[in-house]
């Protein structure tokens, strides 16, 4: 008998390029070895270069679907990309908290090529969400986003008290490729082993996915984070162009 794999979740958006979003993450789930159910929450139309809208998904299709896996599924942990505005997030991350499932949220705030999912004025309202997700990966952007009338590292530390917070560094000009977790307001820094890597479509989704495969493993979060960077760089320097192979 093989061994069984451990199911995981992701809800998000669904990229015709298939290098961000859902099939994103079930590419990365497969290589990881766990089994990828997925959620869909919109059908966007982009490509690796442009993004140019996002066609959402009915609330109620999404909650159908999503009591459907969970009702037929043992899942640990729950990856949540885009979702169309706070109401249905909040409504979204009830459902999986209350089944005692790990949540993952990646708070995408703006696709790579500029679109915002949100409105700037509903950036704070996400931090009364954090709460209730085991791990949130902001990148560098989207962290400054949220905390941009306060200090950083204080406001990130403060909310590491709730929630781990893992800072995806990509966007950080000043220290391209460095990755930082804060767990219990303590604070660890994860340096890149590559640095001829050229930049991907959808590597963020890589990231937390990775991380959420490695998790559901049964890797500690620290190991997880440190063993996703290394499959993200593997994914960064696959090839020249803006998609990426999952090896």
């Amino acid at each position: 008998m093989p061994r069984k794999r451990p199911f995981v979740l992701t809800i998000a958006g669904l990229d015709p390029s298939a290098s961000a979003g859902v099939y994103s993450d079930i590419k990365t789930f497969e290589s990881l070895k766990v089994y990828g159910l997925a959620v869909p929450t919109a059908n966007t139309l982009q490509t690796e270069k442009d993004f140019i809208k996002a066609n959402w998904i009915p609330t109620e299709q999404i909650i159908e679907q999503l009591q459907l896996i969970l009702d037929n599924y043992s899942i640990k942990f729950a990856k949540i990309g885009i979702v169309e505005d706070l109401q249905i997030l909040t409504k979204i991350i009830d459902i999986i908290y209350d089944k005692g499932i790990n949540i993952i949220l990646d708070p995408i705030l703006k696709s790579s090529s500029g679109f915002s999912f949100h409105k700037e004025d509903n950036y704070r309202q996400l931090i009364d969400v954090f709460g209730k997700c085991f791990l949130i990966t902001p990148n560098y952007n989207e962290i400054t986003s949220l905390f941009e009338h306060g200090d950083i590292e204080s406001e990130v530390l403060e909310l590491s008290k709730k929630t781990n917070i893992l800072i995806k560094g990509g966007h950080n000009i000043s220290n391209i490729g460095r990755d930082f977790l804060y767990s219990k307001d303590k604070k660890y820094t994860f340096a890149p082993k590559k640095t001829d890597i050229t930049e991907k479509h959808g590597s963020g989704c890589v990231f937390s996915a990775a991380v959420t495969a490695y998790l559901s493993r049964g890797f500690s979060l620290h190991r997880s984070c440190l063993k996703a960077k290394s499959y993200t760089e593997r994914f960064l320097n696959s090839n020249k162009s803006l998609l990426g192979w999952h090896k």
